[in-house]
């Protein structure tokens, strides 16, 4: 059985962070190109530039893990399957909080389980015993976790930690959501999708992977990423 729930989304760090505009990112794009802004001469339109931007967001995103959010699941009795919000990307840690206890069953960043006897002992307090539990992720594609055994009675709270893709921009005050030191880099995709069309020298996408490899010295050489498949998170 699959449910489709309301979440409360939060940023996992909550101090307030610097970002740039849409319009901010299509002037540095336009500048990188060498493209007049004040529209003497014009290659590329706002609407193509605006269509890369968020092409660059979408990839910073997905690779780099940038944006963190957390999102809120009532867990249901007799529902396995979850939706997840349309930003969703792939989990990267849950918890649980029983409905009767305000302490957090199980803290690990790497998944649940109640097994532990100190879990176990909370549940029993309120005659009610799991087996260990856990939560699958099913895949940016199908954006949904699976969570089993399912619960035989409901209230219980999942949090779940996921990477997220940034706000789409349609506006020019829009911004991605992202850390601005993630926006830094994102003209640089911009300005190497657009440059394609002139079939000239495009030395931006070399730029974009230094740019990124600094901020996440993990990375090396690298495509746009498979979408996770049949994650599961245990402890």
């Amino acid at each position: 059985m699959k449910a489709t729930i309301l979440f409360v989304v939060m940023l996992l760090s909550s101090p307030a962070f610097a970002q740039d505009s849409l319009l901010e990112l299509r002037t540095k794009t336009e500048h990188l190109l060498g493209q007049d802004t004040a529209g003497t001469r014009v290659i590329w339109s706002d609407p193509e530039l605006n269509r890369w931007i968020n092409a660059g967001c979408r990839f910073v995103a997905t690779i780099s893990g940038c944006r963190k959010l957390v999102d809120t699941v009532l867990l249901l009795v007799s529902t396995v399957e979850y939706d997840m919000n349309a930003d969703y990307i792939r989990m990267t840690g849950a918890s649980i909080h029983s409905k009767g206890s305000a302490i957090e069953i199980d803290v690990s960043p790497y998944g649940l389980s109640l097994s532990t006897s100190q879990a176990m002992g909370k549940l029993e307090s309120n005659q009610r015993v799991f087996g260990p539990r856990q939560v699958q992720d099913l895949g940016r594609t199908q954006k949904a976790i699976r969570v089993t055994p399912m619960p035989i009675d409901g209230d219980d709270t999942l949090f779940v930690e996921y990477n997220a893709l940034p706000i789409n921009l349609a506006a020019d005050a829009d911004t991605t959501g992202m850390p601005q030191v993630f926006d830094e880099v994102v003209p640089l995709y911009a300005a190497y999708r657009a440059q394609i069309k002139q079939k000239s020298d495009n030395p931006f996408w070399i730029l974009f992977q230094q740019e990124l490899v600094a901020l996440i010295p993990t990375l090396s050489v690298f495509t746009e990423p498979e979408p996770p498949s049949q994650q599961v998170v245990t402890p």
